[in-house]
């Protein structure tokens, strides 16, 4: 929805413009684990900082290492 962000013309020509003017969308991180400021002086604010700028790959880093597959045992008998 709303996909014509110079012409909105082309929202109400394909019927894909969301007239919803007083909504306004749930924002920010749910997770409890991100970093967030709570002191605001130059030591914390650059760590919380690059906290915050890997946060993301931190996460990324989890999720594949709950997908890798065990290693497989030479030792076991194949069937």
């Amino acid at each position: 929805m709303n996909f014509g962000t110079v012409f909105s013309f082309w929202d109400r020509i394909f019927r894909t413009q969301y007239q919803g003017w007083d909504e306004y969308p749930e924002t920010g991180i749910a997770d409890q684990k991100f970093p967030l400021e709570d002191r605001p002086t130059a030591g914390p604010l650059v760590k919380i900082y690059f906290a915050m700028v890997f946060y993301p790959f931190r996460q990324m880093a989890g999720d594949v290492s709950k997908f890798r597959r065990p290693a497989l045992d030479p030792t076991a008998a194949v069937d």
